[in-house]
């Protein structure tokens, strides 16, 4: 069998490859000739050369394997395979490096305690403190298993800045390939002893890292696929979410198949059961009031014709006979096998309606309130108008303000009231007239006191102070014809 060699072939080789082909006899005769070569380090490449299958033990490499095998979700494959490894290798120190398309990011570290191995699951880029650059890119590059005997002793790796810090003693760098591709890279170390790791231990870590390479890329795309479908499922979420707050709904409609798509959202609008029917552009249809159903059927066509846009606006009649108003735009599109379908979104616009009629009938209100208003103004204006008029044509003044006077005080149940005329000149308040036990008569006649001073209200005094009895009632008077008089008429309802 032809070995797959990166450097001349030494002794330590020779002495390697006996003890993987198992000529014991060989070895021992070299050994004897070449006490020295124990101690020599070498750098071992594995691609090609195996271990006979009959010096492996099947039963762990089976159990092994279908341990791996068995595992899908991809955290408890990796925490499964470093645990195989380091156990079955004798590592103390393992990690697993997984390619993310240019980038490596170490997945996992596993180390040996007092209670067995502890497995970490890691997600960080690979540097030069994690293990030997060199080896690592080697392994890459070669895509070939590198066992390092003694890494501290002389070797093509032995200047890497991270044997000369570390001094790490035993080192095997194993690749994983899935047919040609790179899925990653397992590097096991031990710090206590030389050539810890074996050829019967290489082989096993061999027939365990084809299974590895497969089962973690199927782990792999199995979490895509799981993260995918998270993602999905909350994407529906939010937008189930987002259409039953906006109202708004979405819809297709395959025309080439007819077959139809409903979001929950549609049905709720529409008054169905998600769970018992299978919508159609027959119950579509059906939903549409009878006015509305001609123009919506026209609009639909038209469109499938043209295979054009459409917006269109239509009542609903649910079950219960109540009315929804729905807005639906449609837009054409060519499906991945060539059919023609549209698909668009259906708003339940009845609360807007509801409140456009809403404020149409208010403005009408205040439109016709308005115009009541301007009527009744009108009205009191002309009897205003009257009034004066009537007022301008008494011969007697004080006549006409005594039956007002008399006329207040009824009305109002009162014993009396007087009337005081401004003197804007002097301004004062002099009492004019006094009605009382049922007659009009001067001050002089009612023997009223009266004082004739205007004064204003200060500190809270009532502007009435100057009246010998304050007024139940006041009636503040202001006529405007030929002359101005302001008058005040006080009512004592006591």
């Amino acid at each position: 069998m032809a070995s797959k060699k990166w450097r001349i072939p030494t002794s330590a080789d020779a002495r390697y490859c006996y003890r993987r082909w198992g000529a014991l006899g060989k070895l021992q005769q070299l050994e004897e000739r070449n006490p020295a070569i124990e101690e020599q380090a070498a750098v071992r490449p594995t691609t090609t050369i195996g271990t006979p299958v009959e010096q492996l033990d099947l039963g762990t490499v089976m159990k092994a394997s279908q341990a791996v095998a068995g595992e899908i979700v991809l955290e408890k494959l990796i925490k499964t395979l470093m645990t195989i490894a380091v156990e079955h290798a004798g590592a103390e120190l393992g990690l697993l490096i997984l390619s993310h398309g240019q980038e490596l990011r170490i997945a996992a570290e596993a180390k040996t305690g007092r209670d067995g191995v502890e497995v970490q699951l890691r997600n960080g880029l690979v540097t030069p403190s994690d293990l030997p650059d060199s080896l690592l890119h080697h392994v890459i590059r070669a895509q070939e298993s590198v066992i390092l005997d003694d890494a501290t002793s002389q070797n093509l790796f032995s200047h890497d800045e991270y044997v000369r810090q570390r001094r790490p003693r035993s080192v095997l760098c194993l690749p994983l390939v899935k047919q040609v591709n790179l899925v990653g890279i397992l590097y096991l170390e031990n710090n206590l002893a030389p050539r810890v790791f074996t050829a019967k231990q290489l082989d096993m870590l061999d027939m365990l890292a084809s299974q590895a390479a497969i089962s973690l890329d199927h782990a792999r795309l199995y979490a895509d696929l799981n993260r995918l479908n998270a993602e999905l499922r909350r994407s529906e979420a939010y937008l189930a979410e987002g259409e039953k707050i906006s109202h708004t709904a979405s819809w297709a409609w395959n025309v080439t198949t007819g077959e139809v798509y409903w979001s929950q959202e549609h049905f709720r609008i529409f008054g169905f059961d998600p769970e018992k029917a299978v919508p159609s552009y027959r119950m579509f249809l059906q939903r549409i009031h009878p006015e509305d159903r001609p123009r919506a059927e026209q609009t639909i066509d038209r469109a499938v014709r043209e295979r054009s846009d459409f917006v269109q606006e239509y009542r609903l009649v649910l079950p219960d006979g109540s009315i929804k108003y729905v807005h639906t735009v449609g837009h054409p599109v060519v499906n991945e096998s060539g059919g023609f379908e549209f698909i668009g979104t259906a708003m339940d616009i009845t609360d807007l309606k509801r409140a456009e009629e809403m404020r149409a009938a208010m403005a009408r209100e205040r439109e016709l309130f308005a115009q009541q208003r301007a009527a009744e103004l009108a009205k009191a204006n002309e009897a205003f108008r009257g009034c004066l008029d009537a007022l301008a044509s008494v011969p007697e003044l004080d006549d006409f303000l005594g039956q007002v006077m008399a006329a207040i005080t009824r009305q109002l149940g009162a014993v009396s009231s007087t009337l005081r005329v401004r003197n804007f000149e002097k301004n004062t308040l002099p009492l004019e007239l006094v009605f009382q036990d049922g007659r009009v008569m001067t001050p002089d006649e009612a023997k009223y006191p009266d004082t004739g001073s205007l004064c204003r209200s200060k500190n809270n005094v009532s502007p009435f102070s100057w009246i010998s009895r304050p007024p139940s009632f006041v009636f503040l008077i202001r006529i405007r014809q030929c002359l101005t008089i302001t008058a005040l008429i006080c009512v004592n309802s006591v």
